[in-house]
């Protein structure tokens, strides 16, 4: 019907609403709005005592609220019946729809952000996409055939830990590790990574019978029993620090 400003305080909070927000998304929505400000409305109806009465907008009408700030709101031409089913479905149908991760990732390294809220979800967002690294690749013909991690499946692993630097340059040029995106800014080296065992073998017994020093380990104490532990001596007390 029509497109007006109203305080919170002229809108009545429809009942059988049932969104929730917790704090992290309301974090993220005032960060939004700290860099664009409002940029959608609110939707209200008039209901039965001739009131304005909510239909979606729950969560800037209470952020307004502290002060009675004026928001925009669409004024809907609908029943009270057709303003339930709005409630019930009006945000499903977006849930319902897929992410072009691609696109995604490329859009939100164009952006710069001010409001350390925003660019931390903006983070969090990157962290879940499905996006093959454009850049830091091994050389053509030299990469490591990398597992597919298949979900619901168990997996026994081992984590190897560099003590310096130059053992870690050395193992990531053996393991040809990709360097990739973590996050708006940052790069870390195998992220996420899966290598094959079967590859590994091989080069740590190549290493072994050509007496490289370079930093591989035998392959034969990987296969002894690990050494009994030792005694444990009861803790000294001390100062928390």
């Amino acid at each position: 019907k029509d497109l007006i400003r109203l305080k919170p305080s002229e809108i009545v909070c429809n009942p059988a609403n049932w969104h929730e927000h917790p704090s992290e998304q309301i974090d993220f929505f005032i960060g939004l709005l700290a860099e664009v400000g409002f940029a959608g409305v609110c939707m209200v109806f008039v209901n039965e005592d001739g009131k304005y009465e909510l239909v979606d907008g729950e969560m800037r009408t209470k952020f307004a609220s502290e002060d009675d700030t004026p928001i925009p709101c669409v004024v809907l031409d609908v029943t009270r019946q057709e303003a339930q089913k709005l409630l019930a479905f009006y945000d499903q149908i977006g849930q319902r729809g897929t992410v072009n991760d691609i696109k995604l990732f490329e859009l939100l390294n164009t952006l710069d952000l001010d409001d350390a809220s925003l660019s931390k979800n903006a983070d969090l967002i990157l962290l879940g996409l499905d996006v093959e690294p454009a850049g830091g690749e091994a050389e053509e013909g030299t990469e490591v055939n990398q597992m597919e991690l298949l979900p619901h499946e168990h997996y026994d692993y081992v984590i190897v830990l560099a003590r310096n630097t130059h053992d870690w340059n050395i193992l990531h040029d053996l393991l040809k590790l990709k360097t990739v995106r973590y996050g708006r800014s940052k790069k870390q080296i195998g992220v996420g990574r899966a290598i094959d065992a079967g590859h590994l073998i091989k080069l740590l017994k190549n290493g072994s019978s050509q007496g490289d020093t370079s930093g591989l380990v035998p392959i034969d104490p990987l296969l002894e029993a690990p050494p009994a532990p030792a005694s444990k001596k009861a803790p000294k007390s001390r100062k928390r620090q």
